[in-house]
């Protein structure tokens, strides 16, 4: 039985390659660097995961918990990537919509080509960086 168990779940994990979506998840672990290095602004990226219930508050309060911005993405990027496609989706989404706030990403979202799903589009997305109103503070 044990053996038929193994069998079915090596089954199961294998997916077929060809018209399905890109994989977001690899995307963020493959430029993983790029992104801590770029990403200055933590809060937008978690008031919109949460504002769309991909984030709890108490996710919320993990990442802000690290002293250092690079930290602080690394943990969103690693609890991103462990809720799966569709929230990795959403998080490119985030970065491609709040283009004043990531500009810095914006070459690299045009060299992925990168076109979010009818379902991500639908999400909301809204500008919560707070330098973003003030012309003396920059990204």
């Amino acid at each position: 039985m044990e053996g038929q168990s193994c069998a079915n779940t090596e089954i199961i994990q294998q997916e077929p390659f060809g018209s399905s979506p890109p994989p977001f998840l690899n995307l963020l672990k493959i430029h993983r660097e790029l992104l801590v290095s770029k990403i200055r602004n933590t809060q937008c990226l978690i008031d919109n995961l949460i504002k769309n219930e991909y984030f709890s508050t108490e996710d919320a309060e993990i990442a802000a918990q690290f002293p250092t911005q690079a930290d602080k993405v690394r943990k969103i990027l690693d609890l991103v990537q462990s809720k799966g496609e569709e929230v990795s989706e959403y998080f490119i989404y985030i970065l491609q919509e709040v283009s004043d706030a990531y500009y810095e990403l914006q070459p690299w979202l045009d060299e992925i080509e990168f076109h979010p799903s009818q379902n991500i589009q639908n999400k909301p997305v809204v500008n919560t960086d707070p330098a973003r109103d003030s012309s003396s503070l920059s990204c």
